[in-house]
């Protein structure tokens, strides 16, 4: 819930601002990001790890019709491909080419969280992580993010500031 709820206070302002809201569409918090934006009459793209007549995951196709009609919603991949583990890897090094710059709101040790924000950073781009309990395991990912210089933030005017 608070990675959640934390998602949405934060990309809402940004998206009222203009500001593309880029996600890969799983469960949890990219979901998150994606309605914020709608919420916020914004714009937002999700690059999916499937082909685009099947999404992944289920039960999202309402989601990614919502998504088509104020932004963007396309995958690499031929449109009946189902999702296969190693196309979410690919998925993660294309939305950090494309972004860029990454917000980390909640990431395992061992997330695909962590991995777009080490090619973000290898790109060039600027990594964000918004601060958790140190008991949370969704946060130990974040915690490490946070000592290898990850920005620090908590609210959309630190990310507006970080980021120019």
């Amino acid at each position: 819930p608070y990675g959640l709820e934390s998602c949405g206070r934060l990309v809402r302002p940004l998206a009222r601002r203009g500001v593309e809201i880029w996600s890969g569409l799983a469960r949890g918090v990219d979901q998150a990001a994606h309605l914020a934006a709608l919420e916020a009459e914004g714009r937002t793209c999700a690059v999916l790890g499937a082909g685009l007549l099947r999404p992944y995951p289920a039960g999202s196709e309402a989601l990614i019709r919502r998504i088509a009609e104020r932004g963007t919603a396309l995958s690499e991949y031929p449109p009946t491909f189902h999702a296969r583990r190693h196309f979410f890897p690919r998925r993660n090094a294309l939305l950090a080419a494309i972004a860029r710059d990454v917000l980390v709101v909640q990431a395992a040790e061992r997330s695909g969280s962590l991995l777009t924000a080490w090619m973000a950073l290898e790109l060039g781009g600027t990594v964000l992580a918004v601060p958790d309990r140190i008991d949370e395991p969704l946060a130990r990912g974040v915690l490490e993010l946070l000592r290898e210089g990850a920005v620090p933030v908590g609210s959309a005017a630190d990310i507006a500031e970080s980021l120019g």
